[in-house]
């Protein structure tokens, strides 16, 4: 009977064992999937931020161009 109860704890043991690997495993995956998304958000969000810069990057080129043609133009006059 002993040797029942062993062999039974013994195979209890190796399933509880099994089980928790198993709920391990799925939650380094959840914890995988969320700093993939997080880090997709964060991406989406510098690459929305380079895009503003380089459009008002561009408007401050622009104006201060047109701003330097139209003081040679005055100078020239």
């Amino acid at each position: 009977k002993t040797e029942k109860n062993t062999a039974h704890t013994s195979i209890d043991t190796r399933v509880k064992q099994k089980m928790q690997k198993e709920k391990n495993l799925q939650i380094f995956r959840n914890r995988r999937l969320i700093l993939k998304v997080s880090n997709q958000d964060i991406l989406q969000r510098n690459k929305l931020n380079s895009n503003l810069i380089f459009r008002i990057r561009n408007e401050i080129n622009q104006q201060f161009f047109s701003q330097l043609i139209t003081d040679i133009k005055v100078q020239k006059s």
